[in-house]
This record gives structure tokens, C-alpha cells and sequence, in this order.
């Protein structure tokens, strides 16, 4: 098995750049050294960029070296971030016979029946890529949501093993998404051994919470976190007023007596928080029935900031005029953006700073687990 002779985690955030950047020096042979890199998007998963096998030590530490200081030294600079690089292993075709049990959007203006009924509580919506663990003998199996094997990160792997033998040596296998470097656990379908998958939500979430706690609270500087809950309607609601502080995507509502079944299931609903804006359409052709949208900048420029698709059945706006789009939020584009249908606003009135930014900021806790 190789070993890891030194790494490196570095990010950018430097606006609009979101970026990750981990590298690897690994013993791979008696007298073989590797290097490799990680980069990707942070939420997305890493891609693989091989650096070279060297005969000596000396040698891969030079191009580790290297590729390190580029990054450090680059535009946009990279920064270290202390603690932990991210190797994925191999990705495979193979099925798990695992599936995600997914929530049925309903329109914002259901939220309030939502928090003040208390047979569901509410977790944040998580903006990453869906990840089934399983943790069994020593092995950890990620499962997309499509089903198939895919990567888990060998820090995250030795977080779980580590945390799941303090409760026993049984299968555990748990539901959340990968966010950049970390795995955010929102549900738990065995724990050591014994299935949880036909009780009540409540119970698998107690399960959970048992993750990364110390006895006197969630511990810090940790690639593997569990995914607060609020069931009151004064803690749902503190929730919420964070949430919308940090421009966050929306929330999950999730029956507290159902239990898991996987594909879509009206036991859990997802309301987004969406925003509108007014854009100028680019006059520029996208080769797509899409259109380019147009804002203002502030030194009063115009600048792009994504394509919108419109439907098969919709014309397309003209170029130069101002249609209504509505989006979750601005992050060098506007993500996740609609059409609603033309606009009677100004072009003057498409402008950059009317734009809901995501903000970088964590999501906040709840008190309650």
C-alpha cells in the first residue's frame, strides 16, 4: 500500500475563484516515489493530475517542491489550509445496491406550514454531491446518487474508521453530500450492525449526532460533520434567520416518524430561497436555446454572468432587451437561473450590486441536535 511521504491542501477564494488544490507525495515501490495532484472546484469532485514517479526521494521532493510554490505563488494565489490533503481512490463502474432517499421541492410559500408543524424538522440544504458511506471490516464504499462506486477520500476514510470503532466493529452506512473537502452526514441507515432504515427519522438522526461528539460538543477541525436539526418552531426558525444571513440554498423539512425509502419521497421536501433579478440579454448567441445575461458592473461595464435556458416551447428573448430571471444566488454567475419572462425595468436597473452573493460564510448551527 502506498505511503504518504508528505502533503499539502491548499485553496483559493479569492473572488470569483473557488478553488482546491491538494498534493501528494507518495512512497509507491522500494525505490519509487510518486507525486499527484487534486484540483477541482470546492463541491465538486477532485480530478487527477499526475506529476511523475522518481527513482529517489530527493527528486519527488523537488517537483513537490515545485508544483507547491506554483500554486502558493501563482495569480490567483493559493493558501494553505492546515491539516489535511485529499487522495481519492479508484473509481469504479461497480454498483453498491445503495440509493439516496431524495426530498420533493415545494413552493417557498409552504415554509411557514412547515415550521410551525411539529411532526417535521428542518436541516440545511447542503449544495454538494451526494454521498452514500458505507463503513464495514475496515473498508469505506462511497455510492453516488445513481448508485455507483465512487470515491471517498483517504482522510475521510480514516475519520470514519476512526469514529465508528468507539461504537462497535458493524456496518454502518450513512447519507450526505461531499462539500469540497468534507462530508456533511444528514441521515444514518445501519449503525454497528443494526438497520435503521424502517425507523422513525428522529432515531436515525439521534444515530448520527453520535459522530464527532466529544461529550461536550461537536469536535473541531473536522473533514467528517453532522448536519444540525431543529424541531421546534422557535429553534426552526433561528435556524432559518441564519440561514438566510449566509445566502444559504434553502432548507429540508423531513418527517420525523418516516422512514427511509430510497427516490423520491414526499416524507421530505426541499424549498429553495429563490431571488429574481433583472438581466440584459447578450446579443451574442449561445449555439443553445439559452441566452447570455448581461449586468452592470461598478465601474459601469457590462459583464456576463451566465447562460439562462429557455424553454423549447418559449421564443427567445431578443438580444439588448431586459427580461426577469430568478436564480438561488451570484457567484461569478448566477447559479441555477430561470426564465420568468421579459422585464419592464431600465437597462440601467441590471446591475451586479442588486445581486444576492453567496457569501463564503459557513452555515450556522442549531443548539439542538
Amino acid at each position: 500500500m502506498p505511503t504518504v511521504v508528505r502533503s499539502i491542501n491548499l485553496e483559493c477564494r479569492i473572488p470569483p475563484h473557488l478553488k482546491f488544490y491538494n498534493l501528494t507525495l507518495e512512497q509507491t515501490g522500494p525505490e519509487t516515489f510518486t507525486v499527484t495532484g487534486f484540483n477541482g472546484r470546492i463541491g465538486d469532485p477532485p480530478k487527477t493530475q499526475p506529476k511523475g514517479t522518481f527513482t529517489t526521494l530527493e527528486a519527488a521532493e523537488r517537483e513537490f517542491d515545485k508544483v507547491a510554490k506554483s500554486k502558493l505563488k501563482g495569480s490567483p494565489p493559493y493558501t494553505e489550509v492546515a491539516g489535511k490533503a485529499s487522495q481519492m481512490t479508484v473509481v469504479t463502474a461497480e454498483k453498491t445496491g445503495w440509493l439516496p432517499m431524495t426530498p420533493v421541492e415545494v413552493p417557498e410559500s409552504l415554509l411557514e406550514t412547515y415550521l410551525s408543524n411539529g411532526t417535521w424538522f428542518m436541516q440545511p440544504k447542503k449544495n454538494g454531491h451526494r454521498r452514500m458511506i458505507e463503513v464495514f471490516q475496515n473498508t469505506v464504499t462511497g455510492t453516488n446518487k445513481s448508485g455507483g462506486m465512487v470515491p471517498v477520500s483517504l482522510d475521510i476514510v480514516a475519520e470514519l474508521l476512526e469514529e465508528c470503532r468507539r461504537y462497535g466493529p458493524g456496518r454502518y452506512v450513512f447519507d450526505g453530500e461531499m462539500i469540497g473537502l468534507e462530508y456533511h452526514i444528514f441521515d444514518c441507515l445501519y449503525w454497528n450492525s443494526l438497520n435503521l432504515q424502517n425507523e422513525q427519522a428522529m432515531v436515525r438522526v439521534d444515530k448520527m449526532c453520535r459522530i464527532n461528539w466529544d461529550g461536550l460538543g461537536p469536535k473541531k477541525d473536522r473533514l467528517v460533520k453532522v448536519v444540525p436539526s431543529a424541531v421546534s418552531r422557535m429553534d426552526k426558525v433561528r435556524m432559518l434567520e441564519g440561514l438566510r444571513k449566509v445566502n444559504a440554498e434553502g432548507v429540508i423539512f423531513k418527517s420525523a416518524g418516516s422512514p427511509y425509502t430510497p427516490g423520491d419521497s414526499p416524507a421530505q421536501v426541499k424549498i429553495k430561497f429563490w431571488e429574481e433579478a433583472d438581466v440584459l440579454v447578450d446579443m451574442r448567441p449561445t449555439g443553445r436555446h439559452s441566452v447570455g445575461m448581461l449586468v452592470l458592473n461598478d465601474h459601469g461595464d457590462w459583464v456576463g454572468v451566465g447562460n439562462c435556458t429557455i424553454g423549447q416551447a418559449t421564443p427567445l428573448p431578443e438580444g439588448s432587451t431586459v427580461i426577469r430571471v430568478k436564480y438561488l444566488y451570484y457567484l461569478a454567475g448566477l447559479v441555477q437561473p430561470s426564465y420568468l419572462g421579459p422585464s419592464e425595468k431600465p437597462v440601467n436597473e441590471c446591475r451586479v450590486d442588486k445581486l444576492k452573493a453567496w457569501t463564503g460564510e459557513k452555515e450556522p448551527e442549531s443548539d439542538e441536535a
